[in-house]
């Protein structure tokens, strides 16, 4: 019996494992279970948002399987509940945009991948609120 080593895939890598399997006399039917890092979607690092409306930063991912989404403020400031709501697509509504909603957000994809492993990748976005 034979024991297969970790491959971590990238999207152009799957042919470089099949290759390595043969290299190294593996059984091609042997089960090898790909598991794709996900990947942000919606690349926007600088928005803007309205003072005095609500406003939608974005970001989303993509990934097997489905990535979580969660934001942070690099200043470490907390999101108030009720005027920050996620939206199931992952992007953050802020309602009743204030001045000192600007700064740096950190949107987090988040992907579990069995019991002892997550992958978390982050997305900074710089956000200016701007006055109507």
């Amino acid at each position: 019996m034979c024991s297969i080593p970790f491959f971590k895939v990238t999207n152009s890598s799957i042919e470089k494992i099949i290759i390595i399997l043969i290299q190294y006399n593996y059984n091609l039917q042997t089960n090898v279970m790909f598991l794709p890092t996900a990947r942000f979607t919606d690349r926007k690092p600088q928005q803007n948002i309205i003072a005095d409306s609500s406003g939608i930063i974005s970001c989303s991912a993509e990934g097997t399987p489905t990535p979580q989404i969660e934001w942070k403020r690099q200043d470490e400031k907390p999101l108030e509940k009720g005027r920050f709501v996620q939206l199931s697509s992952g992007s953050l509504r802020v309602n009743r945009v204030l001045p000192q909603d600007k700064g740096i957000y950190s949107c987090l994809s988040i992907q579990s991948k069995g019991s002892n492993r997550v992958t978390t990748n982050t997305q900074n976005i710089t956000v200016s609120v701007i006055s109507e």
